[in-house]
């Protein structure tokens, strides 16, 4: 792609946004659902088709005229079809009396060399162009070229052809820059045949108006019309009749509404006085109700306060009963311990006798030792007494740690019952305060 062409497609590019950024309201005031879904179809398929991209401005300025003059036909009525885009034909073209003027405003594209062009030709200056064109020879001349009768053929070949012989003669970069001019300029007459045959539908149409006012219809239709002139006079006398029998209607409803209100508004001081005699009962009575209620709730208080007493000297009652019982319990273990307490005393003084027993037999062993300790016995009597000894020791701790154990134990039962003993002394204290 050479850099003109770039150009080109970027200017044709620019063209195809400012197209689609006034055809934005249009498509955003359409109603119908279906006509908004194939334009956002078109739209799809029109984005798509970077390789066509004249057609694809045409497209979507016909879109735009269609739904600038409200109307949505073929070939937008449809979605569109795969592959490459076809020409739009001249007979799904709208045409407009401002068509012209749109097609030239619109189609413009800028040119980076600006020259002046001639008009569009009429069609027998097509024909001689195209007559001119298939006679001429097809190679290029090199205007160039050192040869002198190769410049003097040229010369006179370009004096002898028409201007549009000359524009296809001349080279390949111009004739780029002058596509936007030609696709314009066949723009241009595709609208003028198109405004050639509504003219003739036109004429047409005039013939057959004239055709119709000459002929037997013509007064037929007078009289019908004078017919229907009597009418609307006839329903204009009746309209102020009826007029003037709504004004005697609005001056007696007048009077009526008037009567109607000096009626409610006696009524309503009436039953406003009436209203306001049974306040004042109300308050009369509202005060008494309060009264009443006031004795009510003083009443419902000492009954409440005798009820409560009552209650709570029978709690006070049922909770003595409860604590002596306790205490009688609490007594009763206290003396079973104090009997363990003496058997365990009893015990141990049997056990200190038994001590203090032993302790004499070892003393008359030992005594026994001494005397004997030159008889050959010495070493078994020294032996018995070691074994009698240790077991005598060993007896001894064991009294002891049981003892110990023992006094503990009671000493802590003795303490908890003490505590046990003050809380019910409290629970007791409390309880004649409360009464």
């Amino acid at each position: 792609m050479s850099r003109h062409d770039g150009q080109d497609a970027q200017t044709l590019d620019q063209r195809f946004e400012e197209i689609l950024i006034n055809l934005k309201p249009y498509l955003l005031s359409l109603s119908a659902s279906k006509n908004s879904k194939l334009c956002r179809l078109w739209l799809e398929r029109l984005n798509r088709a970077h390789d066509q991209r004249n057609l694809r401005n045409d497209y979507l300025l016909e879109l735009y005229k269609q739904l600038k003059n409200r109307c949505f036909k073929s070939p937008f009525n449809e979605p569109p079809l795969g592959g490459r885009l076809i020409p739009i034909s001249s007979c799904h073209r709208l045409v407009t009396s401002s068509s012209c003027n749109e097609l030239t405003e619109t189609s413009l594209l800028p040119c980076e060399q600006k020259r002046a062009w001639p008009k569009p030709r009429s069609k027998s200056l097509r024909r001689d162009t195209a007559r001119c064109r298939n006679k001429t020879p097809t190679r290029h001349f090199d205007v160039h070229s050192s040869s002198s009768p190769n410049r003097i053929s040229h010369a006179e070949n370009s004096a002898v052809l028409s201007p549009a012989v000359h524009f296809y003669e001349q080279p390949d970069s111009s004739r780029n820059s002058l596509r936007p001019y030609r696709e314009k300029i066949e723009k241009l007459s595709s609208v003028v045949q198109d405004l050639e045959t509504q003219n003739e539908k036109l004429k047409q149409k005039l013939t057959y108006y004239h055709n119709a006012l000459a002929s037997d219809e013509v007064p037929h239709l007078r009289a019908r019309i004078s017919q229907l002139m009597a009418e609307i006079a006839n329903l204009k006398s009746k309209l102020n009749e009826v007029q003037k029998i709504k004004a005697v209607l609005l001056e007696r409803h007048e009077g009526i509404v008037e009567q109607y209100k000096k009626k409610l508004t006696e009524q309503f001081n009436k039953m406003k006085s009436q209203l306001e005699s049974a306040h004042i009962v109300n308050e009369a009575l509202n005060k008494k109700i309060a009264a009443f209620e006031q004795k009510l709730r003083e009443s419902s208080q000492q009954n409440y306060v005798q009820s409560s007493s009552k209650e709570w000297e029978q709690k006070i009652e049922n909770l003595k009963d409860e604590y002596e019982k306790i205490l009688q319990e609490k007594d009763e273990e206290i003396k079973k311990k104090g009997e363990i307490v003496q058997q365990k005393e009893s015990e141990l003084s049997q056990k200190l006798s038994e001590i203090s027993s032993l302790s004499r037999k070892i003393t008359d062993l030992e005594r026994s030792v001494v005397s004997k300790s030159q008889d050959d016995g010495q070493s078994q009597l020294a032996e018995q007494y070691k074994s009698v000894k240790e077991e005598m020791s060993a007896m001894i701790k064991h009294m002891e740690s049981a003892a110990r154990k023992q006094n503990e134990s009671h000493q802590q039962e003795m303490l908890a019952l003490k505590k046990n003993f003050q809380k019910l002394e409290k629970l007791t204290h409390k309880l004649t305060a409360r009464v």
